[in-house]
């Protein structure tokens, strides 16, 4: 089994998740969630991951420059093909950021410009080492619409009333 990480480096920290189905597990340095880009951070790694020199990793890598700690990754089986698609990344971003608007340049050059918080003006250039396909269509987050419930029976509609008038008088009638 793969041990599969997504890493966001940004600004000269690092944020490292396992990716665990649908879910990004955070893996705390020091009690932090995001921890300084240093050059201890893969033996840190492997002893959080439990992970052995050549066993099979499947890592996307998502950054806003060139970082030296890409180049010394550990030394590593790759997984071939990899789990990671655009959708994936983008689902990791919304679900772990609060970036506005993102522009994702893939390691084939393929640029993605995506929305993921409408409150957030900002507009982020980052990288990854994943070749992605530009999707035909990207879905906007929809929110569910809430169901406003009337606050007590003065706010149902006149002819409700009327009805439930009717049918309490009848039952009442009924009774007599």
């Amino acid at each position: 089994m793969a041990h599969t990480y997504i890493f966001l480096l940004d600004r000269g920290r690092v944020l490292t998740c396992r990716a665990v189905e649908d879910d990004f597990e955070v893996i705390t340095r020091l009690g932090e969630d995001y921890s300084p880009v240093d050059d201890n951070f893969w033996s840190w790694w492997k002893e959080a991951a439990a992970f052995m020199d050549g066993e099979e990793t499947d890592f996307c890598f998502i950054y806003d420059k060139r970082y030296a700690m890409l180049q010394n990754t550990p030394e590593t089986k790759g997984s071939d093909p990899t789990s990671w698609t655009f959708e994936r990344i983008r689902q990791f971003l919304k679900c772990r950021t609060r970036l506005g608007t993102v522009r994702l340049i893939s390691s084939n050059n393929t640029e993605i410009s995506f929305k993921l918080w409408e409150d957030d003006a900002s507009e982020r250039r980052l990288y990854t080492n994943i070749a992605l396909v530009k999707p035909k269509f990207i879905p906007a987050d929809e929110e569910p619409e809430e169901i406003e419930e009337p606050a007590d029976e003065t706010e149902a509609p006149a002819f409700s009333r009327y009805q439930r008038s009717k049918l309490a008088e009848d039952e009442k009638n009924k009774l007599i």
